[in-house]
């Protein structure tokens, strides 16, 4: 059952995230390389100093600035610089993996073990999450002891899972871990404890609906290897201000030195009575000049929702300043319709 016209800052809401995500544990071997193995990670650009263990949020690079995928990293073994757990996408398994194994150094060994058939995650989001999860966990989950980005196993009912506060819909929230043989159990207690509450199931279309109103980047539609880091809004996870010798580092640096000739914006339609549907033309002062990525209907807003990419018809460099002296619309049912950008 979709929540796709419920308001996520109304309710709580349980969404099944398995086929969204792929596991991939990071085994590194032996312990006495922990130099190399650190090495190994920061390469790929991966920063290793959150304290407590924390999901790191990462863009990998090829020798070009482009976003070969993005991936989140967890510390599986607390401490230790030798097993960590990457959560990718699950359709481009393959390819991640082959990018892992790829860029081992010489004379280190690592295993990069596919764990995604044992996994099963749970997204619990909404301001009730916390409530809920409380319910069943005897884990701290405040805000001190439980911070965003944080990851550690705890206990759930009869269960122990490993809980991630990170979400994809712009609330409070945590992806639960759960061992596929647990997953059934967890599930109908979340849905016991959180009744009260409002708890819903959460399905794909107003996933995407939240995280178009939030701005969140959606891989295969805003993040391609056609886009660069620079014009996706992305230079914060590239560790520019640190002097980590990641893959692509100097192709970034170049691509930030020339400036951007397009830029990812997020929009909402003036007329509530218009849907899109991604893939529309932008106009900017009536000549074509851009192209929208994704697009749904936003609840909260009251309005149809998007990201577009924005290029100037003349080549010129697309700043903020550009942004913001244009004026918009999208071409949609053959008919151009005013956006607020």
């Amino acid at each position: 059952m979709s929540t796709t016209g419920v308001r996520q800052d109304e309710m709580s809401g349980t969404v099944d995230l398995t086929s969204v995500d792929m596991k991939v544990e990071v085994i590194v071997i032996p312990v006495a390389d922990v130099d190399r193995a650190k090495a190994f990670y920061l390469r790929l650009g991966w920063r290793l100093d959150r304290t407590p263990p924390a999901v790191v949020q990462f863009t990998p690079h090829g020798s070009a600035c482009s976003v070969q995928f993005g991936t989140n990293l967890t510390e599986a073994a607390p401490g230790s610089a030798e097993e960590y757990l990457v959560v990718s996408s699950a359709a481009t398994t393959e390819r991640d993996k082959d990018h892992l194994r790829r860029h081992v150094p010489e004379g280190l060994h690592a295993e990069v073990v596919d764990l995604t058939s044992a996994y099963a995650v749970f997204g619990v989001m909404g301001p009730c999450s916390r409530e809920l999860l409380s319910r069943l966990s005897r884990a701290d989950l405040g805000e001190d002891a439980f911070p965003f980005g944080a990851s550690r196993e705890i206990d759930l009912g009869y269960s122990t899972v490993r809980a991630t506060r990170i979400t994809y819909v712009g609330e409070l929230g945590w992806e639960l871990y759960t061992p596929t043989e647990l997953a059934v159990g967890v599930y109908e207690d979340l849905m016991r404890a959180g009744a009260d509450l409002g708890v819903r199931n959460g399905g794909y279309s107003a996933i995407e609906s939240m995280r178009l109103e939030k701005g969140y980047r959606a891989f295969g539609r805003e993040l391609t290897p056609d886009d660069g880091p620079e014009a996706a809004g992305l230079l914060f996870t590239c560790k520019l201000g640190t002097d980590l010798p990641f893959l692509g580092r100097e192709a970034v640096e170049a691509a930030r030195a020339a400036g951007p000739r397009r830029r990812l914006v997020s929009f909402a339609l003036e007329d509530p009575d218009v849907m899109l549907w991604g893939g529309e033309l932008v106009l900017r002062d009536g000549r074509t000049s851009g192209r929208v990525t994704s697009a749904a209907w936003g609840a909260s807003v009251g309005a149809s929702v998007g990201l577009a990419y924005l290029w100037d018809a003349d080549g010129r460099r697309v700043d903020a300043a550009w942004v913001g002296d244009g004026r918009y619309e999208v071409a949609a049912r053959s008919s151009s319709i005013r956006e607020r950008t």
